[in-house]
């Protein structure tokens, strides 16, 4: 039996407590990585992979329903009002609900959640758009807002197998990168071949506050 110096012991214990998780922080929840309030935005750069200057696409959320956040996302070559998503937080994760749900703040049906909880590698649900899971954590990422740390990655495969989607969210911030990959038919002396399109967001600036709504 080796016995351990009491000196070598207590510096061990002690390395071991400052190395693990404080006691009382709460873990991260789907919030955490996409906080929703009113006047939070996101401007990100549109590109579909080639050498073109990039577009700027802009989520920002402009109204609140009970339960119910209002994003408009204005897109390039989109008119000029852009489109609107409603989207809930919830401790079990971050969803898009129907309209009519959101006219009254209230939840009709369940959210088809694109972040889901628990937030921990292998996690996986299926909407109506397709299968999802969270395929990496801790990851960093360098966009033109910033290197962003600690971020979960979370990629979407389209239920009729044309598309696949692969986007990061960061603690504290939201979405910083999302990268499409879907097929597309190109016509060839008169034949149409499937050929491999795809697009990139990715985060230029934003303006976060964070939601008084964190629940356990």
């Amino acid at each position: 039996m080796v016995r351990v110096p009491r000196a070598g012991l207590l510096l061990y214990l002690l390395g071991e407590w400052l190395s693990s998780p404080l006691l009382g922080s709460a873990p991260l929840l789907p919030a955490d990585y996409f906080p929703l309030a009113v006047g939070n935005r996101w401007v990100y750069e549109s590109s579909e992979g080639t050498e073109a200057a990039p577009a700027l696409e802009s989520w920002e959320v402009i109204d609140r329903h009970g339960q119910v956040f209002v994003v408009r996302i204005q897109q390039p070559f989109v008119t000029t009002e852009g489109i609107t998503e409603q989207l809930v937080s919830t401790p079990e994760g971050i969803g898009q609900v129907a309209g009519e749900s959101a006219a009254q703040g209230l939840l009709r049906s369940a959210p088809q959640f694109f972040l889901k909880a628990p937030l921990q590698v292998g996690t996986s649900w299926r909407n109506r758009d397709g299968r999802y899971a969270i395929t990496l954590a801790g990851e960093s990422v360098t966009v033109p807002a910033g290197t962003f740390t600690d971020c979960l990655e979370v990629t979407r495969w389209s239920a009729g197998g044309t598309a696949t989607v692969v986007t990061l969210y960061a603690p504290g911030v939201g979405m910083v990168q999302r990268e499409e990959r879907f097929q597309i038919l190109g016509g060839i002396g008169g034949f149409d071949t499937p050929q491999q399109g795809r697009t990139v967001l990715r985060l230029k600036e934003w303006r976060v506050e964070t939601t008084s709504d964190r629940e356990p």
